[in-house]
């Protein structure tokens, strides 16, 4: 009995953890972060392109492109995540997020990772999905800022 009730258990853990990756098609639903300053930051019905990194390198990728051409930032319907889960909290407290309040764009921080699970990624890539109304027409993977300025252009 205690050998069937800890498999149940353990399944369950496992099928949370491995959470369904979006695809094209989908529909990403209402994510809501907050940004480097604390406010509130999310998608909506207008959100166009969602840029995400979830490495270090994916996101010097989209900083260096969105420095490179200040339209894309000022454009309402960009919308930039990255997933610093993976990075210690004392890193990220006293040392990633007061370098982020530098950057002149909004940049929407998910500290947990439960948010952001479902967004696909590539190692050290930066990810760009195109929405429409929400759901995924397009999802594309840059490894340098060259590539991904093309793409947003």
């Amino acid at each position: 009995m205690k050998a069937l009730l800890l498999l149940v258990i353990s399944s369950l853990f496992s099928i949370s953890i491995y959470a369904a990756t979006f695809v094209v098609g989908d529909n990403i639903g209402h994510i809501t972060l907050q940004d480097q300053f604390a406010e509130s930051y999310a998608t909506n019905a207008d959100t166009s392109h969602l840029l995400f990194s979830r490495s270090m390198k994916g996101g010097t990728i989209i900083e260096e492109a969105l420095m490179a051409n200040a339209t894309l930032y000022e454009n309402p319907n960009l919308l930039y995540i990255a997933d610093i889960s993976g990075m210690p909290s004392l890193i990220s407290r006293f040392v990633a997020i007061p370098g982020f309040k530098k950057f002149p764009f909004k940049l929407a921080l998910d500290k947990e990772g439960a948010a952001t699970q479902s967004i696909p990624s590539e190692d050290d890539q930066a990810t760009l999905l195109l929405l429409d109304q929400g759901k995924i027409i397009s999802i594309n993977y840059f490894d340098s800022k060259e590539s991904l300025l093309e793409a947003l252009q």
